[in-house]
């Protein structure tokens, strides 16, 4: 995360370039998310870049993630096949991707 300042898509995409089901591909995402954000947390608190205020925050938004972890696992496995999921995550992927690239661009005037 550290070299390119990026993080996530680019070991997302290295993740759906594999012949992995998506089964196994979500498991190491969620892996791989809570890992680096547990350690990232860890880091911003240790060095005081984040103080107490933003540790209240994370404990009223935590329930939030958890919501939404649930209702993503609800809606993962009802997906209809491998093709659409890799599909919906590479396009997921690419806007986000563009919106990164293009946001100076597009909020630059803010």
């Amino acid at each position: 995360m550290a070299t390119t300042s990026v993080g996530g898509p680019p070991v997302l995409l290295y993740l759906l370039s594999g012949n992995d089901p998506p089964l196994v591909n979500r498991a190491n995402v969620v892996t791989y998310y809570f890992l680096t954000q547990f350690l990232l947390i860890v880091i911003v608190l240790a060095t005081g870049v984040a103080g107490i205020d933003a540790l209240a925050r994370a404990a009223v938004l935590f329930p939030v993630m958890i919501l939404g972890a649930w209702v993503g696992g609800l809606a993962f496995h009802g997906l209809a096949s491998e093709r659409l999921y890799r599909n919906v995550a590479l396009v997921i992927l690419f806007v986000t991707g563009l919106f990164g690239l293009l946001r100076n661009w597009l909020f630059g005037w803010m």
